[in-house]
């Protein structure tokens, strides 16, 4: 399993441009066999946008990261983008059983 958070910036005034591209990215994301976690959350900050996200491996995050609508939406939203998004990889250490 492998574990990432993304940070999206928008630039001012953009923000609901990257909110609508970001929200287009929920279902089909969750419909992936590979995913195990997809959830999008808004921060205090109006033009940053972070995901969490849980991947079955990082081929199946590989895979993902190359479907039509994940291009699609950083085509689409390149302009509105402050900076490039940032991708975390994570590796979980402590036991899953302490998740709760």
């Amino acid at each position: 399993m492998i574990s990432v958070v993304a940070l999206v910036r928008s630039k001012p005034g953009a923000a609901e441009r990257v909110r609508i591209g970001l929200n287009s990215l929920i279902s089909p994301t969750r419909a992936e066999t590979g995913n195990i976690i997809y959830v999008i959350h808004e921060s205090e900050d109006p033009n940053l946008f972070v995901s969490y996200e849980q991947w079955v491996s990082p081929e199946a995050l590989q895979d993902h990261m190359q479907t039509p609508y994940v291009t699609e939406f950083i085509a689409h939203c390149a302009e509105a983008f402050a900076a490039a998004p940032e991708l975390h990889t994570l590796t979980l250490f402590s036991s899953e059983a302490a998740i709760v």
